[in-house]
């Protein structure tokens, strides 16, 4: 199994029969290098309503045939502007066993407004758990760190987890070793940084500390691979 990194906060998780992709943010991040016609997945998977992490989620999907898995409000959202669309609504601290591998919806603490259309609406944040042949991967979208993150890293063995860093928005570089410390994964990666300036941080230094930590992290660019 192989997860790669699509830039921003997308993951795209690719397995022996299936693939999953989560925050689509791609045809409006700078970052991009690869098209979205090439992107065939079993599921989407969208942690909340800011469009980079909407992205293309919903071209992905109705190209796909496949549903995007979301807490229920964003789901609706989605079916207001296609109708057609696939959708697997689900609320914080649910779990359903897919055909290619089982999720688990967590909180998030983060803003809960929608980009979607031109009038603001609401949706919760969320973080996902996700169990693909045997391995555990945590992406807990753009969140601030919280004290349930001690609870997820007794009762997981998490062997991949992607740790947002940028500031601002979400947890930066101090916070982001905290929850690493909690979480106690096998190994980590940096997400939802430097996409834009306000979000910008010296990554080496957040590799680093975490080494001094004894925290196993790895620097993805666009494109690379984490493999199992």
């Amino acid at each position: 199994m192989i997860i790669k990194y699509l830039g921003h906060s997308c993951l795209l998780i690719e397995s022996s029969d299936n693939s999953v992709i989560i925050d689509p943010f791609l045809s409006s991040n700078p970052q991009n290098k690869i098209k979205v016609a090439d992107i065939h997945v079993s599921a989407v998977l969208v942690t909340h309503g800011h469009m980079d992490h909407v992205g293309d989620a919903l071209e992905i999907a109705t190209r796909s045939k496949c549903p995007i898995i979301v807490i229920d409000e964003l789901g609706k959202h989605f079916m207001s502007k296609d109708k057609t669309v696939k959708i697997h609504p689900m609320s914080i601290g649910g779990s359903y066993q897919f055909d290619w591998g089982k999720v688990k919806m967590t909180q998030a603490l983060h803003g809960i407004g929608v980009e979607m259309n031109e009038v603001l609406s609401y949706s919760m944040p969320v973080g996902f758990i996700i169990n693909i042949e045997d391995k555990l991967i945590y992406h807990p979208g753009d969140t601030g760190l919280f004290g349930d993150m001690e609870m997820f890293g007794n009762m997981y063995d998490f062997d991949f987890v992607a740790l947002p860093i940028g500031g601002n928005f979400t947890m930066d570089i101090s916070d982001s070793i905290v929850a690493a410390k909690l979480l106690k994964a096998k190994n980590y990666i940096p997400i939802h940084y430097n996409t834009f300036d306000i979000i910008k941080q010296d990554v080496e230094v957040w590799k680093k500390r975490m080494s001094d930590a004894g925290l196993n992290a790895t620097v993805m660019q666009y494109e690379d691979v984490f493999r199992f």
